[in-house]
């Protein structure tokens, strides 16, 4: 062997690249990356995948609880009418039991006691009608989330009668 095929490298000799391979010297010097591995196009592409699924996760949310919203309206103007026509069905049988009382007057006084039980109940009466002894209402319940889907309010029916 000659003093020339004996030349240190630098990877042998004690340079810049002690105990790496001229393996990993080339691959640095392919990629310009110190770990050796191409740069993929996918960097940086998991942030995106999280904050995506993060907003779907916050919308489904806001979706289930304007739902909720709705629902708990209904309910309570369900409860509103059926305790206004109650309510209203209770003065017209009182006052049909009175004879000083006209039925077009004993009509405008259950009405009016409907309206009041019903706002009580967080209600307005939209609509109340009087049949004999049997009383219908028609209830409004405001919602308040839901006004800018165009949901103003929600509305129940109900029908009472004496008997």
């Amino acid at each position: 062997m000659t003093a020339a095929s004996h030349a240190a490298t630098p990877c042998q000799a004690g340079g810049p690249g002690v105990g790496v391979s001229s393996r990993r010297v080339r691959r640095f010097a392919r990629t310009g990356r110190p770990g050796g591995h191409a740069e993929s196009g996918d960097a940086g592409s998991a942030s995106v995948w999280v904050l995506s699924m993060a907003g779907v996760v916050f919308l489904a949310g806001l979706a289930v609880a304007l739902v909720g919203v709705a629902v708990v309206a209904r309910h309570r103007a369900g409860a509103a009418a059926d305790l206004a026509a109650i309510a209203g069905a209770a003065t017209l049988g009182r006052n049909a039991a009175l004879t000083d009382v006209t039925p077009a007057n004993a009509a405008v006084d259950a009405c009016s006691v409907s309206g009041q039980v019903a706002a009580a109940n967080g209600a307005t009466v939209t609509r109340c009608d009087v049949d004999g002894l049997t009383l219908s209402v028609v209830v409004a319940v405001r919602v308040g989330g839901l006004a800018r889907f165009g949901i103003d309010s929600v509305t129940a029916a109900a029908k009472a009668g004496v008997t």
